[in-house]
């Protein structure tokens, strides 16, 4: 019974909201209920992340500085050229990615980022998993709570054809 299931509901004012919800079964008692929680707001920002992906041509990028864990969007996946099901990127593998003459400079960017706050937007040149060169602008922002920086997060773009067209 871990399944989860979405539905969508009609509202009595005639508005829907999105509800994620999913059986469990008591071991003591064998009695069955359901938990759930309405996913609305979620389902807009994902949503909403998507469409500006679209149509900017841009993905995002965050790493919680806590647990290290690095998340790409679908559109980051789409430029690196992996599949976001079966690739789960760490930090080290994402600048494995990167030319080796941007790497240093990718590196220091983040060093600081994480350091200071510092945030960056710069153009790079960048291989991807099939071999593809590419140009691309990375940019990292830093989310400071009490103080700490406890995430960074940024854009990720192919600038390639941009480029070649300035040429």
């Amino acid at each position: 019974y871990n399944e989860h299931y979405t539905h969508r509901f009609r509202k009595e004012d005639g508005s829907y909201l999105w509800f994620k919800w999913q059986f469990n079964k008591d071991e003591n008692t064998s009695d069955y209920y359901i938990i759930g929680e309405d996913v609305s707001e979620l389902k807009r920002i994902n949503s909403a992340l998507t469409a500006l992906e679209t149509t900017t041509d841009t993905g995002y990028w965050e790493i919680d500085l806590d647990t290290r864990h690095l998340y790409w969007s679908d559109y980051v996946h789409r430029i690196h050229e992996t599949n976001p099901i079966t690739f789960k990127p760490k930090l080290e593998d994402g600048i494995k990615f990167y030319h080796p003459d941007s790497i240093p400079r990718l590196i220091s960017k983040l060093q600081k980022l994480e350091e200071t706050g510092e945030s960056y937007s710069t153009d790079l040149n960048f291989i991807t998993s099939k071999g593809k060169n590419l140009i691309v602008n990375a940019t990292g922002f830093s989310e400071v709570i009490n103080g700490r920086i406890v995430r960074n997060f940024g854009t990720f773009k192919d600038l390639t054809m941009q480029k070649e067209d300035e040429i």
